[in-house]
């Protein structure tokens, strides 16, 4: 069992009302997955191979969102993937790629090659670059858009509810 999962599982215990909600959406989107080492897919997609040997100094500490981004609009076929990373056993907020059925992590495997404090991947949402690029113009910023999946989702437009959401920070 996943300890990202059973900690998403605690709050739907802990919540009610709409935060409840949010939570069992997040439980029920939830993916273990295993990652690969983006060196270990290159060969395999030169466009991603062409990608980093181009851009491999566009990639910031403390910009995943925009990490993964640039690699979804950038590279044919490549997914943008957030959900939450283990940590050194603390959950974090993460974005990063998805290509056919390989996960990989430009943040991590570019500016922390030998970390290997990353425990656990847990996808919540995987968008294609058409609907990633019409959440980064709706929205303004790079990422950070699972509540905003959530609510498409259950058509709760209500934006008010979750103020940051409206935020200008490109």
């Amino acid at each position: 069992m996943s300890v990202l999962i059973s900690h998403m599982e605690a709050f739907v215990k802990l919540t009610s009302g709409k935060q409840k909600e949010y939570w069992e959406w997040k439980v029920q989107n939830a993916k273990l997955l295993k990652h690969v080492k983006t060196n270990e897919i290159r060969r395999d997609y030169p466009d991603i191979d062409y990608y980093l040997k181009h851009h491999e100094y566009d990639v910031n500490f403390k910009e995943c969102f925009r990490n993964a981004g640039n690699m979804c609009i950038n590279v044919k076929n490549v997914k943008y993937v957030e959900g939450e990373i283990s940590y050194k056993g603390i959950p974090l907020d993460h974005a990063w790629n998805k290509i056919d059925d390989k996960y990989f992590d430009i943040t991590k495997d570019i500016l922390f090659p030998k970390n290997s404090d990353y425990a656990e991947y847990v996808s919540i949402i995987e968008m294609n670059k058409e609907e990633y690029i019409k959440f980064i113009l709706k929205y303004k910023h790079w990422g950070g858009f699972i509540a905003e999946k959530f609510l498409k989702e259950k058509k709760k437009v209500n934006e008010s509810f979750y103020p940051r959401l409206t935020l200008n920070i490109i």
